[in-house]
């Protein structure tokens, strides 16, 4: 036992020799990146070198007030490791390796001279890779390097009643005999410290003291030789059937340890009887041990229920199809809002072509994420594009590693969405909306319109114990999309969203290549942020966005400017001025369809150049003036697709005495006049003064500062940020001098 460090089976003296010792709460933030008090558990690689996890070192720590679900701790958002002990490479090469669960096993046999690694839980020694279990790197370099003949796998006293043990053994023995690259390993033995006595391999050699030794060679040689192909039905009768008499014990009885333990086999049970042949194997051995006959079996494992599902201290395997959101630890230092969202925004800028004034806004937005809860409404952000190609995904790409535990799906359902929001505290990021069937995309659209306010939600009918009852699910959070165009989504799921229309670059702009990028130290300051500002935001009072056109406008961009407000700097003017160039344009804002586009291009032709006109000549205009060059699948407008598109309004085109006295077939303004009036109300009328409150008077912006390329704001500069000369809009202005003279 040791004394000052108070563990089973370790020496004092070999525990420093590991480098562990006692850590309090502000040197674990300090030194490990995470906020807890325990013994440290420093990691290090064959070489002896401390591992570092996002530039600091990685240690595990044991807590000193652990529960049972969770008596270890480490960063949040860290990679799982394999414990190496100090002395491992001391160890002749070939000798038998031992993989065991946690560093103080791997200790204790260290200790006592063994070669022994500790894997971060049973499932350790494997990671997912696209959804099929792969040794972990670092398990594989171990085993290169020390190139044993033969594997123990090494489990407590309580794995013989757990099946997750037998499957997690079943498949480790098929990726190293898989492994070309292992084919030294002659094969893998599998062994339980006994039921009937201490728990783990430390707890066994605090208790027998000189004797483990002799112990653990009996055990090792003993231990169950996985066969080739070996299932972990075969595997768990196995190991059970050597422990049979101490199991028959343990679940024999009315107490509580007696009750758990034969809830546990039979919930094993459950695991293992869909394989194949699994249940020959196991009806015998559990009628045997619970002495019930064969028949009554199927009942009881179907009473004993599934396991709990318990929070680990483990970041866990992913499973394939297991949904997995990544969380993050809070930055250790205060954070200053403007500069984190002149950070973000050149974050953006380096790997995304964008239009005028959506890296503010995405910077906002990806901000508001780490709070969303605080707020009425979360606005949906529409990514879109005329066609493929157009850097959509790209947007998605930097989003998903900015904003708070992302979950991005395509070709989703609308029962998705809500079993996955209702977990809460996440963003939704939609990727090829357009290619799901409308009947799909409408029951998506529901989703995203209804989640758009903090009582949203969503209600199914299920059976509990033989009655029907409902289940209601919230919808709310934060919600991106990426489609080709905005025509196919209902009108009122456009009238939620902040629209960011996307064009193809040219290949003369360049960005910077996504690669293997980590935006982790963003997001663990987006955290901190939002915490240390939370009672600030609530306190922000409601507000008139006088820069939308609508109210339901104004919804959307209140969070994002009552978020830049408190942030600090010029964020509110550049955020008041994004919303009045994106969303003062008409009833739905940024997000008005090809249609809305082409009413109010007729409302302005009409106020300019007389009362009516033939199809050619204004298609051939609005052709000319680029603004609809993309639509129509790149073809522009026809009279057919303007004809198609006007008719909801309740326009159509007519023969018209033109003012040379010709007739032709055409538009009038006195045919439009009653759509302009309805769906074009909001909208200033042509040369009248835009609506703004003083924040955001022309003459209060200043030039050179309100929207200066936000590369340049705090000294934070994007290498590859859009040139102020040259933005995704095609226009070679400046941003500022752009936007002020459309005001104007």
């Amino acid at each position: 036992m040791s004394a000052e460090f108070e563990r089973p089976g370790i020496s004092d003296d070999f525990f420093k020799f590991a480098g562990c010792h006692h850590v309090g709460a502000d040197q674990c933030v300090d030194r490990y990146g995470c906020r807890a008090e325990g013994i440290a558990i420093p990691f290090r690689s064959l070489d002896g070198q401390p591992i570092l996890d996002n530039e600091k070192p990685f240690a595990r720590i044991r807590l000193y007030n652990g529960t049972q679900s969770q008596k270890y701790h480490q960063r949040v958002g860290s990679e799982t490791h394999i414990y190496i002990p100090p002395n491992f490479q001391e160890h002749p090469r070939g000798a038998t390796l031992i993989l065991t669960e946690g560093e103080f096993k791997a200790l204790s046999l260290a200790e006592n001279g063994y070669a022994a690694i500790g894997l971060p839980g049973i499932s350790g020694a494997m990671t997912n890779v696209d959804g099929e279990p792969r040794l972990h790197d670092e398990l594989v370099g171990v085993l290169e390097f020390h190139k044993p003949a033969h594997v123990l796998f090494l489990g407590d006293s309580d794995a013989v009643l757990n099946s997750d043990f037998s499957r997690e053994a079943a498949k480790l023995h098929k990726v190293l005999f898989d492994s070309k690259r292992l084919s030294f390993i002659q094969e893998l033995r599998v062994a339980v410290c006994p039921l009937d006595g201490p728990k783990g391999a430390d707890d066994v050699r605090g208790a027998m003291g000189t004797e483990f030794h002799a112990w653990f060679e009996a055990l090792t040689e003993n231990a169950f030789i996985v066969p080739s192909k070996a299932t972990p039905a075969e595997i768990f009768c196995a190991l059970l059937r050597r422990e049979s008499e101490a199991a028959r014990t343990s679940i024999k009885g009315d107490g509580h340890d007696a009750h758990r333990n034969r809830v546990r086999l039979l919930q094993s049970a459950g695991k293992l009887q869909h394989e194949t042949g699994a249940m020959l194997l196991l009806k015998p051995l559990l009628a045997g041990l619970l002495d019930v006959k064969e028949s009554a079996l199927a009942k009881m494992i179907k009473d004993a229920g599934q396991p709990a599902i318990v929070d680990s201290h483990i970041p866990a395997t992913t499973e394939k199809g297991r949904v997995t959101l990544r969380n993050v630890e809070p930055w250790d230092k205060l954070v200053a809002g403007d500069v984190l969202l002149a950070e973000i925004a050149a974050f953006y800028e380096k790997f995304c072509w964008l239009p005028a004034c959506t890296a503010d806004v995405l910077a906002v937005w990806s901000l508001q994420t780490w709070c969303y809860e605080l707020f009425d409404f979360a606005a949906i952000v529409a990514v879109w594009s005329p066609e493929h190609e157009c850097g959509k995904g790209r947007v998605l790409d930097v989003t998903e590693k900015l904003v708070r535990r992302a979950f991005r799906t395509s070709n989703t359902s609308a029962a998705v969405l809500y079993h996955v929001i209702s977990k809460g505290n996440l963003t939704v990021l939609v990727d090829e909306l357009d290619s799901v069937s409308d009947e799909q995309r409408a029951a998506i659209c529901n989703i995203l319109k209804g989640g758009f306010q903090s009582n949203g939600t969503a209600h199914r009918m299920t059976e509990r114990n033989g009655e029907q009852v409902e289940v209601e699910f919230s919808t709310y959070c934060p919600k991106m999309i990426a489609t080709i165009t905005l025509d196919k989504l209902d009108k009122a799921t456009r009238s939620r969203t902040i629209g960011i229309r996307m064009k193809r670059k040219p290949r003369s702009q360049k960005v910077a290549k996504f690669r293997r990028v980590d935006a982790t130290i963003l997001q663990r300051k987006c955290m901190r942020w939002a915490q240390d500002n939370a009672e600030a935001i609530k306190a922000v009072p409601p507000m008139d966005v006088d820069e939308c056109a609508t109210d339901r406008q104004e919804d959307v961009w209140e969070p994002l400017i009552a978020i830049a407000r408190v942030a600090g700097g010029d964020w509110e003017k550049r955020i008041r001025l994004a919303a009045q160039h994106l969303a003062a344009g008409g009833s739905d804002g940024a997000s008005e369809t090809v249609a809305h586009q082409l009413l109010a291009a007729f409302q302005s032709y009409f106020s300019e150049r007389g009362d009516r006109t033939d199809t050619k000549t204004i298609i051939a205009e609005l052709n000319e003036s680029g603004d609809f060059a993309d639509v129509n699948f790149g073809r522009g407008l026809t009279p057919h697709y303007v004809a198609r598109l006007l008719k909801p309004y309740g326009i159509e085109p007519r023969v018209h005495k033109m003012n040379d006295g010709k007739t032709a077939r055409g538009y009038s303004r006195d045919d439009c006049e009653q759509a302009f009036t309805t769906y074009l109300s909001d909208a200033p009328p042509k040369g009248a003064p835009v609506k703004c409150n003083s924040v955001t008077a022309i003459e209060t912006i200043e030039r050179n500062e309100v929207l200066d390329n936000v590369t340049k704001a705090n000294g934070y500069t994007s290498e590859s940020a859009i040139p102020t000369n040259k933005n995704a809009d095609g226009n070679t202005v400046t941003l500022q001098k752009q936007l002020v003279e459309e005001f104007v």
